[in-house]
């Protein structure tokens, strides 16, 4: 029988476990935490700007671009966490490189620098609403009834264009300074007979990268409850679904390849797909399926997001795919729950606290009764 004293003995034992064991408590982190951890890590500590990858890594394509940064802030934004970011640094940096994007007739350039303000709530900070208009208008191209924009001077007008200089008037909040019925009339203008939209006027296939575009755009407009051939769309954006359960990696997402024996799903290819369907009042197939893909490519690694990769191959996370994985989770599970499990090298067992605890508290207790006993290992 244990003496009392035994039990003051052990005192100091239980202290230590406690100060050893009970903290790792502490380094459990949940995928949303996670997440955020891997976008700050890509953050430029100078410019306050953000790199597609981690920025630690030994890498060249470590280079800072508006892209990358307002995917990041994107990313930030839907986990309700742009506020640790560098708000002060980044709106300067996004600012110059808006007004940079303009002076060199960069279409991208400037749209993307608007979606950084935009998503950091510093639209007003730029100031440059009027002179964006001005830059806009250069782009417009006229087709009777019709109108639309060119990615660049001297092209034909284009979805991917029209896409994003609607964008940037929805976010800049002057969407009725368009001609709205004219635009409405170039995107709608463009679907293929199949249910999936052409890149521009001269184009005779379809793809879902422009479907999602023209979708978009039109729900930007404000028109798309007027468009009626939902149905149409949703049918042919189904056909890129990865419905076959064999296919490990690759079921519940969606493939730009969904005829080949191999289909091979991206995430940004479900991102396209899962964005228009839900703009146009339908789901994915098995948004089970769909969200346990999307999960299953977070990099455990580093927190973020990655895209698919053939098996064996490295995975490498990117603030891009991450914002279109988020967008993705937002879509099929608006509150972002699944985020709230822990994840990575932070997720413990406790079954495995547990069993260290018992090892070191048995260790410990027939310690102090040999000792007590006078007997010497």
């Amino acid at each position: 029988m244990i003496k009392k004293r035994t039990f003051y003995s052990l005192i100091p034992v239980l202290v230590i476990i406690g100060l050893v064991v009970f903290p790792t408590f502490g380094l459990c982190k949940t995928r949303r935490e996670y997440t955020i951890d891997f976008i700050l890590s890509t953050e430029d500590d100078v410019w306050g700007s953000f790199s597609e990858f981690n920025q630690y890594e030994d890498s060249n394509d470590e280079i800072e671009t508006i892209m990358t940064t307002k995917s990041a802030l994107g990313g930030l934004y839907l986990l309700d966490a742009t506020d640790e970011a560098d708000i002060d640094k980044v709106r300067v940096w996004l600012r110059d490189r808006t007004n940079w994007g303009m002076d060199l007739e960069m279409i991208q350039n400037s749209t993307y620098g608007i979606e950084g303000l935009y998503y950091i709530d510093n639209i007003d900070y730029w100031n440059g609403v009027n002179n964006f208009k001005e830059f806009a208008s250069n782009f417009t191209e006229i087709y009777g009834d019709a109108i639309g924009y060119t990615m660049e001077l001297g092209l034909n007008a284009s979805i991917a264009g029209t896409y994003l200089i609607v964008k940037s008037y929805y976010l800049m909040d002057v969407i009725e300074d368009l001609e709205i019925t004219n635009i409405t009339n170039f995107i709608t203008g463009l679907l293929h007979t199949d249910g999936g939209f052409k890149y521009s006027p001269t184009a005779t296939e379809s793809s879902l990268t422009s479907t999602y575009q023209a979708i978009q755009t039109l729900w930007y407009l404000g028109t798309l409850s007027e468009f009626e051939n939902k149905t149409l769309v949703h049918e042919y954006v189904s056909q890129f679904y990865v419905d076959d359960v064999n296919s490990v990696g690759h079921y519940g997402g969606f493939s730009y390849n969904p005829e080949s024996e191999l289909p091979f799903a991206t995430v940004r290819a479900t991102y396209e797909a899962v964005m228009t369907l839900y703009s146009i009042g339908f789901s994915v197939q098995d948004q089970q399926a769909t969200l346990d893909w999307i999960l299953s490519n977070q990099n455990p690694d580093d927190g973020g997001f990655s895209e698919n990769v053939l098996l064996g191959t490295e995975r490498r996370s990117s603030t891009i795919t991450t914002h279109q994985a988020l967008s993705i989770l937002n879509n099929i599970n608006p509150e972002l729950s699944a985020l709230s499990e822990q994840f990575g090298d932070y997720k413990l067992r406790w079954w495995i606290v547990l069993i260290i605890v018992l090892v070191v508290l048995g260790a410990a207790i027939t310690g102090v009764i040999l000792y007590q006993r006078r007997i010497k290992l």
